[in-house]
């Protein structure tokens, strides 16, 4: 019996199949975190988690439906389905049955409901709400994985599966103040590391910093960088960090700044985008060091911003001096 995630995500690898991939975990990692079966799907439920707790545009929104529906299509028409339900139901033709007539139902599905507005706004944050957010008290390791939680897609314009799946063997350091993060592509012959850029953010030296001195605190010195932590913030949990719990994170760290809007790990890996081309990086390098497929995608992000807009740095001197008083506390 195949498990969700082998179900559901093709054993195709290509860079061709990326972005489809990776939808397809997301659905899988929606079913299993909310302990839902996939022969039962609701895929108006599962529009609403993307629209609202997601907070994904509305053309994302629809990409990610038509692959979720076109998966159970092929599903169904080849007969896995039929299958994988036999060996879970056993015996129960009934019920086998009417579980193919919804899984037959849901790849028939139209999705007319959602608009598409010409241009999609999107969230950058600004300025005074980039440095609120990086003014946090840090009084646990919790506080320390947050605040790294913030920086990576910010200043390394990575993913949040990227920062989820990060493994320690992936750091490496490169400089005296600066490391390299390997991310590991579809295509295992390609690689793609970050971050690439220096200063235009805010310099490399505090990522080094906060990511040696969680290392060092959580005891992690290989396998999956970031979990949960149990009550009060000092023990991490086995595993790695959950995709719900990253926008939990992002979510009480935006409540601390008293910010009214919401911000995503999509939102400040655009606001990377954005900044990095106002300083007139390339559309190529970006589209490079973002893992985009097609630069159609970097463009979006980019959104329709001025080159001639002046870029100031993030003072990050609140965070810096909170990392030296929590090692100063904690005798590190």
């Amino acid at each position: 019996m195949q498990s969700i995630f082998e179900l559901f995500i093709p054993e195709d690898d290509s860079r061709e199949t990326k972005d489809f991939r990776h939808r397809l975990k997301e659905y899988a990692q929606y079913l299993v975190e909310n302990s839902l079966k996939w022969y039962e799907p609701d895929l108006e439920s599962y529009k609403a988690h993307l629209q609202n707790d997601r907070q994904f545009a509305n053309s994302t929104v629809l990409a990610h439906l038509i692959t979720v529906r076109n998966r159970y299509k092929h599903l169904v028409s080849n007969g896995i389905a039929e299958k994988q339900l036999r060996t879970e139901l056993g015996e129960d033709t009934n019920s086998v049955y009417k579980a193919m007539d919804r899984l037959v139902t849901t790849s028939k599905m139209k999705f007319d409901d959602i608009s598409l507005p010409d241009t999609e706004v999107h969230n950058y944050p600004s300025q005074q709400e980039l440095e609120s957010l990086f003014k946090q008290d840090i009084h646990s390791l919790q506080d320390i994985r947050d605040i790294l939680l913030l920086g990576l897609p910010l200043c390394a314009g990575m993913t949040e599966s990227e920062v989820c799946t990060l493994i320690v063997e992936n750091i490496h350091p490169s400089g005296i103040d600066t490391v390299n993060i390997e991310i590991p592509q579809p295509n295992a012959e390609e690689k793609r590391v970050v971050p690439v850029y220096d200063v235009p953010l805010f310099n490399q030296r505090w990522i080094k910093y906060a990511l040696d001195l969680y290392k060092f605190q959580s005891r992690r010195n290989s396998g999956e960088l970031f979990s949960g932590f149990f009550r009060g913030g000092h023990k991490p949990r086995s595993g790695n960090l959950s995709l719900r719990g990253y926008q939990r994170a992002l979510e009480k760290l935006g409540t601390q700044a008293d910010l009214s809007t919401t911000f995503t790990a999509l939102d400040l890996r655009r606001t990377y985008a954005r900044r990095l081309y106002q300083l007139e990086v390339s559309i190529e390098e970006l589209q490079a060091n973002l893992g985009h497929g097609k630069q159609l995608t970097t463009r979006d992000y980019i959104g329709p911003p001025s080159r001639s807009d002046v870029v100031e740095p993030i003072d990050i001197l609140y965070t810096l001096d909170q990392l030296h008083k929590y090692e100063r506390e904690h005798n590190v």
